[in-house]
């Protein structure tokens, strides 16, 4: 019989068990009481391996950063939001910045005990669907070349783009999910100019709300709809990590 491999701290999750190649090899966690409003948190990839810093995140940050997802995918107590911590973290020096994340999973796991299961549920989405009219999208020029929608402040511009990605895309910029039921195939090139509310930019009159430009310069549009939503839920999780 062959020896079994039980993951402890995960509830029907798909995060996985994890290797010695996907731990941090040193890791600091303390609390921040600071009540500050600003955190900051950066992944650097260095010749030393790559490493976490993290100051006064929130757990529920921490936990949407591990597993990539958004704050509504994620039903747990209300202090996950409040516990703030400052970490510091280093890879193994052979490991890359893409096994990070893998890694914090790990930590949340054995430091916080955290474990979940995953359900899906009706919420509130937004349907991405053409407006009235014929959308002003152009079939991507060069079907084979890169493809992806580069954001900024200002413009989101679309290169061999398909519109399933799109709207994972517009799932980053507004409250709720966006599904891609436009019914258009294939890939596609364009340019929007835009504010997003939370920029500079938004003061601007010159540059349209998101959901202006997307009808008016795409010929697309956010209908507000429900949907299927998977959501992490957290069946245990302790507010004070175990000790350095």
């Amino acid at each position: 019989m062959k020896p079994r491999l039980v993951c402890a701290g995960l509830l029907l999750s798909a995060a996985g068990c994890f290797s010695q190649a996907t731990k941090f090899e040193v890791a600091s966690i303390r609390p921040n009481p600071s009540g500050d409003r600003h955190s900051d948190y950066s992944v650097s990839d260095g010749p030393d391996g790559a490493k976490l810093t993290a100051r006064n995140v929130s757990l529920l940050s921490l936990i949407q950063r591990a597993y990539g997802v958004k704050r509504y995918q994620i039903e747990g107590p209300d202090w996950l939001k409040e516990a703030a911590f400052d970490i510091t973290a280093a890879m193994p020096a052979d490991a890359s910045e893409n096994q990070v994340n893998p890694a914090l999973r790990a930590l949340l796991v054995e430091r916080f005990q955290l474990a979940f299961h995953r359900e899906t549920k009706e919420l509130p989405i937004y349907a991405l669907v053409p407006a009235k009219g014929t959308p002003k999208i152009q079939a991507a020029a060069d079907p084979n070349g890169p493809s992806g929608t580069w954001q900024g402040a200002r413009q989101a511009t679309g290169k061999n783009e398909s519109m399933e990605h799109f709207a994972e895309v517009l799932s980053r910029l507004v409250d709720r999910p966006v599904m891609n039921m436009t019914g258009l195939p294939g890939t596609y090139d364009f340019k929007m100019d835009y504010a997003r509310d939370d920029s500079p930019a938004a003061a601007d009159s010159a540059n349209a709300s998101l959901f202006t430009a997307l009808q008016e310069q795409l010929g697309l549009k956010l209908e507000a709809k429900k949907g299927p939503v998977e959501i992490l839920v957290i069946d245990r999780v302790q507010k004070a990590p175990t000790e350095n």
